[in-house]
């Protein structure tokens, strides 16, 4: 058997608590043991098979699932940013003038916004789908208007309006 010797302290007290873990969970650790000479590697480990083994897998199991939930909501972000970036640049960025225009009005209709834009109703309608799927517009809370089909900004809606504003601002400004 090969053992790698890897330097850390063991009080004598959590080495007797180990050992006595070692008694309870049936693989006695004699208490002559070189704590000095385990290693993640599989040699030496006189806890195999034991309670704390699980335990260290477990956590090991646990930070693997952590940072695949992390690059899921990175890829997740990304797809969501790529989303409402085409629906704003679509059609000469009619995505990004519905909003600004609807930032102005609170609320309107596909028909309302397609007259003050001056642009037919279908591209209207095909970049208000797209702007509804990246969840920058809803359709009015109040029964009787979701009929009609108004639309009105989301909090996201209204941040992303604000920046739009905030750069032709400082395009047209310079």
């Amino acid at each position: 058997m090969t053992t790698i010797a890897v330097d850390f302290e063991v009080s004598s007290r959590d080495a007797e608590q180990i050992t006595d873990d070692q008694e309870i969970y049936g693989t006695a650790l004699p208490r002559s043991v070189d704590l000095r000479s385990t290693t993640d590697l599989g040699v030496g480990k006189p806890w195999a098979g034991t309670p704390v083994e699980a335990l260290l897998a477990e956590l090991k199991a646990l930070k693997t699932e952590v940072n695949q939930y992390r690059v899921d909501e990175a890829l997740a972000a990304a797809c969501r940013t790529r989303q409402l970036m085409g629906a704003l640049m679509e059609d000469d960025w009619l995505g990004s003038r519905i909003l600004v225009q609807m930032r102005h009005t609170g609320f309107a209709t596909a028909t309302e916004i397609a007259a003050a834009l001056q642009v037919g109703i279908n591209p209207i309608s095909c970049r208000l789908a797209d702007l509804f799927k990246a969840e920058v517009i809803k359709i009015k809370d109040h029964q009787e208007l979701a009929v009609q089909g108004v639309f009105t900004l989301t909090e996201s809606g209204i941040q992303t309006a604000i920046q739009l504003e905030e750069m032709m601002n400082s395009v047209f400004d310079d």
